[in-house]
């Protein structure tokens, strides 16, 4: 129900779900496309294309296993090809929520599974490898550094959380939107379990027994072909810290909206009570608030960061493009839709730990 094939695109041998749209030449071969999809110009071939991922213009996409979906495509990115002089046996695993830049190539085989929200920079080649750190940004490497080979491409692991919030949140608006009666708008979220576990091995893997100016996979599991400077590991921590601090602070915020008497007991004493080994795992690298109060506070404090990271990201974009044409508030009207999305997201989780801290505080 409510799949298009429009405007001269060519279909064969495949499986179209719910809502999925495929026109402008787009071919598609062999395929399963899961619902909310949107196909134009490009070509998908072998693939399960997973929900609400998007192609807008000439690329490809081929033997790719991409579940948890959510993606996107830019023009001219070659994700793939049999063409290796080899036996046509290579595939693609892409992570949730990846985006692959103008221009890229990706060689097979490469598995991104473990790196949701990762962004591949405009114009790179990407060798065969296992990704294994989540919202990386995969940039052009440093043919004059030393000590590493020209080949390699450089890795800034939890760059998408710390530096694009706008871009994340964005998306997950989208989703939101398009993937409505079909796809639950949890499907996407930044917080879900696989995404919580990726990021809490990667944080685990980054800490090291010998500090190096620069890091490649002989030093640290999962950064694939790809190097990491110092600096940018110590970011990442960083990034991945409070990613995993959020995830926390608000599953114990959840214990006491499920049961108010325990906001007496210390979040030290809470996270005991977390479901699930992942869970109190994660909560152990955590340094808690003494109290639940203190813990609420720290919670509103991330939340107000983060909203602010996203505001950010907008008038970022607005002041280069200001910068460049003259004309560019007028042409490029603020999408009120989101800004509108984003600012009750805000205001009802701070209206939610408002109520949570009178039960914590009671008169």
């Amino acid at each position: 129900r409510g799949v298009t094939v429009h405007t001269g695109a060519e279909v064969q041998g495949s499986v179209w779900m719910g809502r999925t749209k495929i026109g402008s030449k787009a071919i598609v071969k062999s395929s399963i496309v899961a619902p909310c999809c949107h196909i134009e110009e490009g070509e998908v071939n072998s693939a399960y294309m997973g929900p609400l991922t998007q192609m807008h213009h000439h690329s490809l996409l081929i033997a790719a296993l991409w579940p948890a979906g959510c993606g996107n495509l830019g023009y001219g990115a070659n994700v793939g090809s049999n063409h290796t002089g080899r036996m046509p046996d290579q595939e693609i695993m892409p992570g949730q929520g990846m985006f692959f830049g103008l221009g890229v190539n990706v060689k097979f085989p490469a598995n991104y599974r473990e790196s949701p929200f990762t962004l591949i920079a405009s114009g790179i080649t990407t060798l065969p490898q296992r990704v294994k750190f989540p919202f990386s940004l995969i940039r052009p490497g440093d043919p004059q550094l030393m000590g590493v080979p020209a080949r390699l491409n450089e890795i800034v692991p939890g760059w998408n959380y710390a530096k694009n919030a706008y871009a994340l949140d964005r998306n997950c608006y989208k989703y939101s939107v398009r993937g409505k009666g079909l796809v639950p708008s949890a499907f996407c979220s930044l917080y879900n379990a696989d995404t919580v576990r990726y990021v809490f091995d990667a944080y685990n893997r980054l800490q090291v027994s010998q500090v190096r100016d620069v890091y490649t996979k002989e030093h640290i599991d999962g950064l694939g072909e790809n190097f990491m400077r110092e600096r940018v590991r110590q970011d990442a921590l960083r990034a991945y810290l409070e990613y995993l601090e959020r995830y926390v602070l608000d599953q114990i915020v959840q214990l006491v909206e499920n049961d108010a008497s325990l906001a007496s007991q210390s979040p030290r004493e809470l996270r005991r009570l977390l479901q699930g080994d992942m869970n109190r795992e994660v909560s152990r690298v955590l340094n808690l608030p003494e109290t639940f109060e203190e813990l609420l506070k720290r919670y509103r404090q991330l939340e107000k960061d983060w909203f602010e990271r996203v505001s950010h990201g907008l008038d970022r974009d607005t002041e280069r493009g200001k910068q460049i044409f003259d004309d560019y508030v007028s042409a490029h009207p603020v999408d009120k839709e989101f800004t509108e999305w984003e600012k009750q997201r805000a205001e009802e989780k701070q209206r939610r730990l408002n109520t949570i801290m009178k039960t914590a505080r009671p008169e």
